[in-house]
């Protein structure tokens, strides 16, 4: 087995783990890994702003011709809130695509 499959192997088990993570996108759920996720009302001008930052790591084999790489400025679902991809990050060889996301409601 390649260090790549080794490594698919190994997200697919963290997926199944206890607490479970998906995320909707082009109207299919998509099981994930959270890096990180966070969220703030940072005072700026005219008054308090909202703030997100998402990123997802997520098993490039679920995606196919019929469901195609998600890509920047396409939008998607987590924990029923609306989040724009912002970057789209498959390193080379890997078994995993990173989904780098801001709250759908800023501006870009």
């Amino acid at each position: 087995m390649t260090g790549a499959e080794e490594h698919a192997e190994a997200l697919k088990e963290l997926e199944a783990t206890e607490a479970p993570q998906s995320f909707n996108w082009n109207g299919a759920d998509f099981p994930c890994l959270v890096s990180s996720l966070t969220r703030g009302r940072p005072s700026g001008p005219g008054g308090f702003t909202t703030e997100a930052a998402l990123v997802l790591f997520v098993r490039v084999e679920l995606f196919s011709a019929e469901a195609p790489l998600p890509a920047a400025k396409q939008t998607l679902l987590y924990n029923a809130h609306r989040y724009r991809i912002e970057s789209v990050i498959t390193p080379a060889g890997s078994p995993f695509v990173k989904l780098i996301c801001q709250d759908a409601g800023q501006a870009t």
